[in-house]
């Protein structure tokens, strides 16, 4: 077998003794262990190569690896090689992946050593606290010049050994080695045959990143939480999308002072600026809001079942105030304002390098998600307000150099998600609110005019509005000779686009929902010569989202009425506002392409976005009980 081959037979690396398991040591479960170094076994007969069978529902926990070679140079593989099969099944939407803060966490609260084997039915049970119905525990070993890395597929159920995987290459080429192991486990879970697996991506710096991050974590054990925040942002540095760095760094930062999170500043250093102006905003965006959860109210509807969550979001003043504090530590100033609602000024004039830091770390938009989850921590389905949860409502920059906090703002939503299945509404225990960042995300509204009026031929017109933006005309900019005033249908889709408020939702694997994360719908109205519309709004073409199109044709019912009433007033006054829609037939395109946080990821309660928890009446079924 060639160096940079992968092993993906039947063959098992590491044989399963009656009563004992061998799992990983990061987490308290020891992974397959040998005296001497791992050796592949020879092929197994044609007549026992039976295709195993894995579980229709795979919900997979992938647990740290055994670090057989005992050198310093591989340390990283341990909990880096899980990660990396973590973030590359997560790509998949028909594996549900537990994150490595949720398998922490049950093993914190079952209190597992961090050390030694742990026996079948103990690791059957931490698979079934987390959720999984199949664990994948492996190691890796040096011998000679080559490396190998094992996997077990073991099935949460029986306790039995469903499937294995192997890879090996050139000790000098670790990262060759993983993306081989990445590849042959893919193509072991991957539901639909013939489908094209995706490629797993594989950052060089994963190794450094690893490496810092588990350093971090033994200083946060420690308590020395400033010299682990240092190692998380060296990890970000070396691999910006290493998951487990984020999410400690965010916890980290949270977990900190205003003093303790700008130690050693000095404004002159490039370095500082950079490093503390990421705290400020991190801190800001992922704890500058709070929320309240109401009662959970389930009703059926035309797609099945709809629910209904009442959120309340407002500002937090503790974190409010501790940003301030870096604020001025950092040589900014703050102002307070009463009027016309309470806001904080964030005024960086006397540090404008640090000020355009700060900005630039908040170019990126975020909004709040509502998750909807089951008792076991499974995410059933997200949704999140267009407008409404936008952290910019509560936070912006009024330029480069001030950022403005509206401390006064409450917004009071029903969040809504629709086409539940009855087995999906019966597992809500809880719901949380998180922050996530959406730099993909994009709401078009686009009006046509598809046939000219009776009077004579006019140039065919098509806007584009962007909710929170001026309007855009499709067609080429035109030369500074031409008309620069009103265009047809500028006034009607201005109405329509400040009226539609999409829900932003998504559902776990085999919803009914659309998969991805783009929706287009298009609805068609037709205007009379007298500026009447006789015949209600209809659906041209459907987005395949019940709940996305109904939501688009209101937005259009409601923006006819106020489209009248302007149309009318405004004739021949001073000062009335001009306009040039006609009569005809009109087609409005609505389209969402939405950022969603990952809804085939179980994650740990603790997680530092999370903005609130477990409200009182979700625990109560009664409280949602399912109409029949």
């Amino acid at each position: 077998m060639g160096h940079h081959s992968t092993m993906t037979s039947l063959q098992r690396p590491c044989r399963v003794r009656s009563g004992l398991f061998s799992f990983s040591l990061a987490v308290g479960l020891a992974a397959c262990s040998s005296p001497h170094p791992v050796v592949p076994p020879p092929s197994p007969p044609p007549a026992i190569a039976v295709q195993p069978v894995l579980p229709g529902e795979l919900v997979i926990s992938v647990l740290p690896f055994e670090d057989r070679t005992k050198q310093p140079a591989f340390g990283w593989m341990r909990k880096g090689l899980a990660d990396l099969l973590v973030e590359e099944l997560a790509r998949l939407q028909s594996v549900t992946v537990v994150q490595r803060d949720r398998l922490e966490e049950v093993v914190r609260e079952q209190s597992f050593q961090l050390s030694g084997r742990v026996d079948e039915a103990s690791a059957v049970r931490v698979g079934r606290l987390t959720g999984a119905s199949v664990l994948l525990v492996g190691g890796f070993a040096v011998v000679g010049q080559t490396l190998r890395v094992d996997v077990q597929f073991i099935g949460v159920e029986r306790g039995a050994v469903l499937d294995t995987a192997s890879a090996e290459g050139p000790a000098a080429e670790p990262l060759t080695v993983a993306k081989s192991l990445t590849a042959a486990v893919l193509a072991r879970v991957q539901k639909a045959p013939g489908q094209r697996l995706p490629d797993a991506v594989i950052s060089k710096g994963l190794a450094e990143a690893a490496t810092a991050n588990d350093a971090g974590e033994t200083l946060a054990r420690a308590g020395k939480l400033f010299q682990a925040l240092e190692e998380y942002e060296k990890s970000m540095g070396a691999h910006a999308g290493y998951g487990p760095a984020r999410s400690n760094y965010h916890a980290t930062v949270r977990a900190l002072s205003g003093r303790d999170l700008t130690k050693d500043f000095q404004i002159e250093g490039v370095r500082d600026r950079r490093r503390v102006a990421a705290r400020l905003v991190d801190r800001l965006m992922t704890g500058g809001l709070k929320a309240e959860l109401g009662r959970v109210k389930i009703e059926a509807g035309e797609d099945g079942l709809t629910a209904t969550v009442p959120v309340v979001l407002s500002a937090d003043s503790a974190t409010i105030e501790t940003v301030s504090e870096i604020t001025t530590r950092m040589g900014g100033a703050v102002d307070r304002r009463e009027a016309p609602s309470e806001r904080v000024i964030l005024d960086f004039t006397q540090a404008a390098v640090v000020g355009r830091e700060v900005i630039r770390h908040m170019a990126v938009p975020r909004r709040a998600f509502l998750r909807i989850l089951g008792a076991d921590g499974r995410p059933i389905a997200v949704v999140s307000d267009l407008r409404e949860w936008q952290l910019s409502r509560w936070m912006t920059a009024t330029d480069d150099i001030h950022v403005m906090i509206d401390k006064g703002r409450r917004a009071e939503v029903k969040a809504v998600i629709g086409g539940l299945t009855e087995e999906e509404a019966s597992r809500i225990v809880r719901a949380e609110v998180v922050v996530e960042p959406v730099p993909q995300e994009r709401a078009l509204v686009r009006v046509d005019y598809v046939e000219d009026p009776p009077a004579g031929p006019v140039e065919r017109e098509a806007h584009v509005y962007r909710p929170g933006s001026k309007t855009e005309s499709a067609r080429s900019k035109p030369s500074q000779m031409e008309d620069q005033g009103p265009k047809p249908g500028e006034l009607l889709q201005k109405i329509i686009g400040d009226l539609w408020n999409p829900s932003i939702t998504a559902h776990g694997v085999g919803s009914k929902v659309l998969p991805g994360n783009l929706r287009t719908v298009a609805v068609g109205v037709t205007i009379e010569e007298s500026g009447d519309v006789t015949a209600p709004p209809r659906l041209l073409n459907s987005s395949g989202e019940p709940l996305f199109d109904a939501i688009a044709r209101d937005a259009v019912v409601a923006a006819i009425p106020h489209w009248m009433r302007v149309r009318r007033a405004a004739g021949p006054v001073a000062g009335s506002p001009r306009f040039v829609d006609r009569p005809g037939r009109v087609r409005i395109m609505f389209q969402l392409v939405k950022d969603v946080p990952s809804i085939n990821v179980i994650s740990g309660l603790a997680s530092s976005q999370v903005l609130s928890r477990d409200t009182p009446p979700l625990s109560s079924i009664p409280a949602v009980d399912i109409p029949r």
